[in-house]
């Protein structure tokens, strides 16, 4: 057989650090919940926590406030989802399948805080966007803004977040995932359908025909009443299959005679889905009937989902009632209740306020609970009845409300939690002067908790006077550290008036110290807290903070010049609790971030530059005191990226440098420094420079930094990326009949057919033309594998077209048949780039065959390239090739061209047309031996060949059996670097003795 000289192969192994949030999927969602759609702003942001994660919603109707850098004059609405990945991570956020002339940015920090653009997408899957294969830092908050290009630019979206470079277009649940009632024919309440439970979500479909209406048996299971609540998703809600599929449900629950109306409704879900919200049903067997609007016409596939709590039967309340009048002022304090009461109340005019008189018995403090049902809490005799309660908690003096609510129960039942020392406190319940009026149940709960302290500094939280941003604020000065309260979650807004005195640019920092930060008074008392700046007016917002200190506790820093400005305390999370505000100044003459401007290396283009990559942000200075000072930074790029570099200098607000004097420029340099490619005078704020190229391939670059017109002073440098499709050098054009390779490209690990290198054979047959593609990324490279199964003799050609310079080899498995490293290299060859089919040609005896082709210069980064490959077989060549038939081995040497005690030495007779001897060594006497790269020792082109050093110390320890293979090249190119091998004096040639 034909042999290859072996191609040493080192299996790279990839590991992909996988964030523990990629742990679960969609499927892990609770069914009977819609997914929410993006929020309004970065404050209201939806999280996305799990990956993959896939959403549903529309921007319609939402406000245009963030912009499209790189779909100019775009003024479409949009919506904000955020993610905070816990390693460092690749992903695809697509857009793909979109209704709607769709937008995608992804900003490191909210865009309208200087937060800083990762990717910009328009128009990449059709008129739809999405962002491939973006890096997202580990444990940075990103804000992924879904938004809309030229008209129509608006409407219904679906999006999509995975791990890797796809654009995935499947919508979020292309199947019914739930069990099927729909038993046919169930048109008729008279008979037919499927029975259904209280917690069953079932699919169903109206078609249409002779199926104009679906009934189901509803069973209602003791003991006692339960209040149901039917959910029918149709065409409106996102998140679930029915979802645009056009059905507009009504639902109707029936007596099982069919003679009774217990409850229906049209459109009281999302959009125009129907939702039956409750109804107390006794035990029993119901009809349930399904159907679309109008009737006739309407048809599609829907989802019924019905949830049951308890409700009671009776028309009473079943508590005490305690509600002994009068008792509507403080002073006479009402009934005296304790923890775990529960009582009846009522409320029989639209004023006036009950009052009763907790008494929290024990030592050590107390986490007291209050629930007031009224009119949204299914299952307790208030429900539907009328009351929208209020509920506070006061000391027993009457003197101080502790804590207040009215709407964080059930619906707008409220509901308060707080830790208070043992002792008495006064509940006051009213409507709220909102109208309403009916019948409640207080209901208590007490368990221990650790006693708050007391905040040490000054309270200057004026409930009257700094709800709202105004004139009157409490005052505030660079040093203050303060004490603050947010008493309810919903309607408690704190503001404080901020006076900077200067001189020049101040860097505030403003902390608030809530629920996560150890050692402050407010640590574990539940608020988490958010920090705005906002400018004098009450118009402007500087800047905003939910997270910046420690865990979920906020921290904003931000330079200013002097003046007065406001500051904001807020809740998020609907949370409530105590806080500490502490402002500290300085002046703004130091810089946030780290420096790389390492003096005077990176004055020139070079070797020694710096290291950048994406979004680094960094700090450096041009100065003139020796003469002109440039600073040269070498970039480099993991894939095909377009580049959006911020350089601040003079000209934007907020940032240390502005005002400084620096007037900034940027250039962007092959990294050899012979050539430049891009540059930027002041595309960016005022005068400061923003570099924005097209799409570049990956590599190293050298970015060049300096002062406009001779000009000085620091500058802060953001280096944004997003990711983009690079132009091969040619184009190879797959044929009609190629098979797909449909593998992701690139991937973090190749899981598809990366074979010996990853996992997985593509099958390969006589006459299979294959279209594929390949990368070599950040020692990433893609080796594609294909397997052949030849049941007789064949002469075996395949022939490759690329776009890239690549490595095409051919082996025979071993004796194991997953054993990659018992594998034979039989034949290999250079594929040139652009230079249309190149062969390999080999005979071959029946047996298993592996196929590998993979980029072949991996100092050359590239993504995403096209090869086409084709396998053709014949009937075999002549085999013109033989090897020797016997070696003499000599140890100790007594030839003496080697080490006597040290070196064996080997000859073998010349064999006509053999040009290339390979040699290779096994200490296994008893296996079959194969030759492969992990026996190969050398190659040469003599008929003898010195071992050196093999034998230590001359202490001969072990058995060797060598090979030499004779090879006939007939001017294929070597597949790889030809060992060196020492070449003693030529000696006679000594014939084996018989």
């Amino acid at each position: 057989m034909k042999r290859c000289r072996s191609l040493v192969l080192t299996l790279l192994l990839l590991t992909l650090a996988l964030p523990l949030w990629a742990a679960q999927g969609e499927d892990s969602r609770d069914p009977n919940n819609p997914l929410d759609q993006g929020g309004e702003t970065c404050a209201t942001a939806v999280a996305i926590t799990t990956i993959p994660f896939c959403d549903t919603g529309s921007t319609a109707g939402h406000l245009n406030d963030y912009g499209v850098p790189c779909q100019t004059g775009s003024v479409a609405p949009d919506v904000v989802y955020s993610i905070t990945p816990p390693v460092t991570s690749t992903l695809s956020f697509s857009l793909c399948g979109t209704s709607y002339n769709s937008a995608l940015t992804i900003w490191r920090g909210c865009p309208s805080q200087g937060g800083v653009l990762v990717c910009c997408s328009d128009n990449v899957c059709g008129d739809d966007a999405c962002c491939s294969g973006v890096t997202l830092a580990a444990n940075n908050t990103y804000f992924v803004v879904v938004d809309g290009g030229l008209t129509p630019h608006s409407g219904p979206y679906q999006f999509n977040v995975v791990q890797g470079e796809l654009c995935p277009s499947t919508p979020c649940q292309d199947t019914c995932t739930f069990p099927n009632r729909d038993f046919e024919t169930n048109n008729l309440c008279s008979g037919g359908g499927g029975t259904l439970m209280c917690g069953d979500t079932v699919c169903g479909d109206i078609l249409g025909g002779n199926d104009t209406q679906d009934y189901y048996y509803f069973q209602v299971a003791g003991p006692g009443c339960r209040n149901v609540s039917i959910d029918v998703f149709g065409n409106d809600t996102p998140g679930y299959w029915p979802f645009g599929q056009g059905l507009d449900p009504s639902v109707y629950i029936y007596s099982a005679a069919c003679d009774t109306v217990y409850a229906a409704d049209g459109s009281s879900g999302v959009g125009n889905d129907a939702r039956i919200d409750s109804v107390c049903l006794e035990p029993g067997i119901y009809r349930l009937l399904v159907v679309g609007n109008p009737v006739a016409t309407d048809f599609g596939p829907c989802v019924v989902a019905i949830n049951c709590g308890s409700c009671q039967c009776t028309d009473t309340c079943i508590y005490p009632n305690l509600d002994i009048e009068p008792n509507n002022t403080c002073a006479n304090g009402g009934e005296v209740i304790a923890c775990g009461d529960t009582l009846c109340g009522d409320f029989t005019s639209a004023t006036g306020t009950d009052y009763y008189t907790l008494r929290v018995v024990g030592t050590g403090c107390y986490r007291v609970k209050i629930n007031v049902f009224g009119d949204d809490t299914p299952g307790f005799y208030p429900f539907g009845r009328g009351l929208d309660p209020f509920v506070g908690m006061i000391t027993g003096d009457c003197a101080t409300t502790i804590t207040f609510d009215d709407t964080s129960g059930v619906g707008l039942d409220p509901y308060i939690e707080v830790c208070v020392p043992a002792g008495t406190y006064k509940l006051f319940i009213n409507n709220l002067g909102n109208g309403t009026a009916g019948p409640y149940i207080l209901a208590t709960a007490c368990e221990p908790c650790e006693c708050p302290g007391t905040c040490p500094y000054p309270n200057r939280d004026n409930e009257a006077v700094n709800n709202t941003c105004g004139t009157f604020n409490p005052p505030t000065l660079c040093g203050d550290t303060l004490c603050g309260n947010l008493l309810s979650p919903t309607d408690n807004h704190d503001w404080y008036l901020l006076t900077v005195v200067g001189p020049g640019l101040t860097r505030v920092t403003l902390n608030v110290f809530a629920d996560d930060t150890p050692g402050y008074f407010p640590f574990g008392q539940g608020l988490d807290p958010l920090v705005r700046l906002v400018g004098n007016g009450c118009t402007t917002i500087l800047g905003v903070d939910t997270a910046g200190g420690a865990g979920e506790d906020a921290r904003l820093e931000i330079c200013v010049p002097q003046g007065s400005y406001n500051i904001q305390v807020q809740q998020e999370d609907f949370t409530s609790g105590p806080y500490i505000l502490a402002i500290s100044c300085a002046p703004c003459d130091t810089c946030p971030y780290p420096s790389l401007d390492i003096e005077p290396i990176n004055d020139n283009c070079g070797t020694q530059n710096p290291l950048i990559h994406c979004n680094d942000a960094l700090c450096g200075e041009i100065t003139q005191d020796h003469g002109i000072n440039d600073d040269w930074y070498l970039l480099q790029i993991t894939q095909c990226t377009q580049l959006f570099i911020d350089i601040l200098g003079d000209d934007t607000p907020g940032f240390y440098p502005f005002g400084r004097g620096l007037n900034t420029a940027a250039e962007l340099w092959r990294a050899d420094c012979n050539e430049m490619l891009y540059q930027d005078l002041n595309s960016g704020s005022g005068e400061d420079a923003r570099l924005n190229t097209p799409c570049i391939e990956p590599g190293f670059y050298m970015l060049r930094i300096f002062g406009e017109g001779l000009t000085e002073g620091p500058y802060i440098l953001f280096i944004g990326c997003e990711s983009c499709t690079c132009t091969p050098p040619c184009e190879v054009v797959c044929p009609e009949f190629g098979i797909q390779e449909v593998e992701p490209c690139p991937a973090q690990v190749d899981t598809f057919n990366g074979g010996c290198d990853g996992d997985g054979f593509t099958r390969l047959f006589c006459g299979d033309v294959y279209c594929a593609r390949s990368y070599n990324l950040d020692q990433r490279v893609d080796s594609d594998w294909y397997r052949m199964l030849l049941t007789d003799s064949r002469q075996v050609r395949v022939c490759v077209d690329s776009e890239f310079d690549g490595l095409l080899s051919l082996f025979a498995r071993g004796p194991e048949f997953t054993d990659c490293q018992s594998y034979d290299l039989i034949e290999c060859t250079l594929v040139s780039e652009c230079s249309g089919f190149q062969c390999l040609s080999v005979c071959l005896p029946p047996g298993i065959y592996d196929i590998s082709y993979r980029p072949q210069n991996t100092a050359e980064s590239f993504e995403c390239r096209d090869y086409v490959l084709a396998a053709a077989c014949s009937d075999c060549q002549p085999d013109r090739c033989e090897a020797p038939d016997s070696v003499v081995i000599h140890f100790p040497d007594t030839i003496g061209v080697g080490n006597e005690l040290e070196d064996i030495v080997l000859y073998w007779p010349p064999v006509p047309g053999v040009d290339e001897y390979r040699i290779y060594r096994t200490s296994d006497p008893v296996g079959v031996f194969i030759p492969s790269p992990f026996t190969y020792v050398a190659t040469t082109n003599d008929t003898f060949f010195v071992h050196e050093d093999v034998i230590s110390l001359g202490n001969p320890v072990e058995e060797y059996i060598y090979y030499v293979v004779g090879y006939c090249r007939h001017d294929f190119p070597p597949c790889d670097v030809v060992p060196t091998v020492v070449t003693p004096p030529a000696p006679d040639i000594i014939m084996p003795r018989e």
